[in-house]
């Protein structure tokens, strides 16, 4: 008879807990009917235990936000024109669809 023991968690680095709920909540939000996007989905999604999400993004919004923020950032990097004015500038143009796209009066 042998004794089953409990399966033991691997410790995960931040970049890995980070990546990994990322992308949970990423699959949440992507499942059409599925559950509410909620602290404990993600995190056993993610395979992390709630707290670790509590602890690190405090909770749904500031993590939404991150998640948010950090797809921008890789998805549509900023504008470096060396300015304020000409980032914003920049930005704005991305925005409304590009420098030759009229704007709104």
């Amino acid at each position: 008879m042998t004794s089953k023991q409990p399966a033991q968690r691997l410790r995960k680095s931040p970049g890995q807990v980070r990546s990994a709920v990322h992308q949970a909540v990423i699959d949440l939000l992507s499942d059409p009917g599925g559950a509410d996007l909620t602290i404990p989905a993600v995190a056993q999604r993610a395979g992390v235990n709630h707290t670790s999400i509590y602890r690190r993004w405090g909770g749904r919004e500031a993590l939404l936000a991150d998640v948010v923020a950090t797809r921008l950032e890789r998805d549509s990097p900023l504008a470096d024109t060396g300015t304020l004015r000409g980032d914003l500038r920049a930005v704005v143009d991305r925005l409304l669809g590009g420098p030759d796209t009229p704007r709104p009066a």
